[in-house]
């Protein structure tokens, strides 16, 4: 172990729902730089190491696969709740939105696990709608050449909220043709009204 590794603290690491945990009962440490206490990693038994390791590669497919499973179930629920919400939007742009706010991997809020299906479809299709239907970049653009201050994307947004909202009116269902654009903490969400 180099000299900047400090085992600082150790637990024992008993979880019965996992056969490998449970079956060994052994004591890991957890490894910290001693200078900036960033944790490093775990210290284990060789023995447990490997057989983790063995576990892990032998159920490497079946772990694959359910994430498959999982991400084609959240993207049709996307889709569904996305075409009941604004049953008027053209096609192209619902194919737009699916692949581009709820792309794997990207960090877009159609990957948020901690917002409902409704939350997340609203906020991609305002951003969807704000980026290719309104003249947000340009007003953006331009904001940003002339140096003005302040937060100036919000401002961009309140140039253009008009705009957007008679979109999202367009594109939205019967039952959901009275939809405003309200402010959330840094974001946008829609709201439905009676």
């Amino acid at each position: 172990m180099g000299n900047k590794q400090s085992l600082k603290r150790k637990r024992k690491f008993k979880n019965p729902q996992s056969l490998i945990e449970h079956k060994f009962e052994k004591t890991l440490y957890v490894v910290y730089d001693r200078v900036t206490s960033e944790r490093l990693g775990l210290h284990v038994p060789q023995k447990v190491f490997q057989d983790v390791a063995a576990d892990a590669a032998a159920t490497a497919t079946g772990r694959r696969q359910a994430v498959i499973v999982k991400d084609d179930r959240d993207l049709k629920k996307a889709r569904s709740v996305l075409l009941r919400i604004f049953s008027r939007m053209p096609l192209d742009s619902v194919e737009d939105v699916l692949n581009h706010g709820f792309l794997k991997g990207s960090g877009r809020v159609g990957r948020s696990t901690k917002l409902e299906a409704e939350t997340k479809v609203g906020l991609a299709v305002v951003a969807h709608a704000r980026h290719k239907f309104t003249a947000y970049d340009v007003v953006l653009s331009y904001m940003r050449g002339t140096g003005e201050g302040g937060n100036i994307k919000e401002k961009a947004r309140d140039q253009i909220r008009g705009q957007l909202s008679s979109i999202l009116k367009t594109w939205g269902s019967p039952d959901e043709r009275k939809i405003e654009v309200v402010q959330l903490p840094e974001r946008q969400a829609l709201k439905s009204e009676g």
